[in-house]
């Protein structure tokens, strides 16, 4: 998802999901982390009972787009029954924000149950996503420089005592 080339609406659609899969962009991206793993291109960490929110600091290289995906397996929820029931299931909520080098708050696409499903060729938006267990901010030409926050927190009350989850980051 992280690297993956958009197609269609930008974001994630109902025609193409979240794009073409590409492996050499996903490839270079594990390199890069490997290479400098301080850069933290991806973290593997959790949130618990004890610890709401964990904030990482990005420093925006002033060139390419912010993109920051996030992504946990999620304890089992309950059964759904009938065709195309969108019914929450999510229980562990785990929400993504990431505050831009100019102070703005912004938040992950919301899809797919969030997308308008009587017109599927509208485009995604953005908002607290209490329905995916993965989210992704994207920030094509963030407005200033410098530092970004990354900030991903828990919503609510928890299934066990934590939730592992990973996060990618690249700009």
């Amino acid at each position: 998802i992280h690297t993956a080339d958009d197609l269609g609406n930008a974001g994630p659609d109902y025609r193409f999901g979240w794009g073409l899969l590409n492996v050499k962009a996903a490839a270079d991206h594990l390199k890069r982390h490997f290479a400098n793993p301080a850069a933290q291109h991806v973290e593997e960490n959790f949130i618990s009972t004890l610890v709401a929110a964990r904030t990482n600091q990005l420093r925006w290289d002033t060139t390419n787009a912010i993109r920051v995906t996030l992504s946990w397996t999620d304890v089992a929820g309950t059964t759904k029954s009938g065709v195309d029931n969108s019914n929450r299931c999510l229980v562990n909520d785990l929400n993504l924000s990431v505050i831009g080098p100019n102070g703005q708050t912004n938040l992950p696409y919301v899809m797919p149950f969030v997308l308008n499903r009587t017109n599927p060729a509208g485009v995604a938006t953005n908002g607290i996503n209490s329905i995916d267990n993965v989210e992704q901010v994207y920030l094509a030409s963030p407005s200033g420089s410098g530092n970004c926050s990354v900030i991903v927190a828990r919503n609510g009350t928890m299934s066990g005592n934590t939730q592992r989850y990973s996060l990618v980051v690249s700009g």
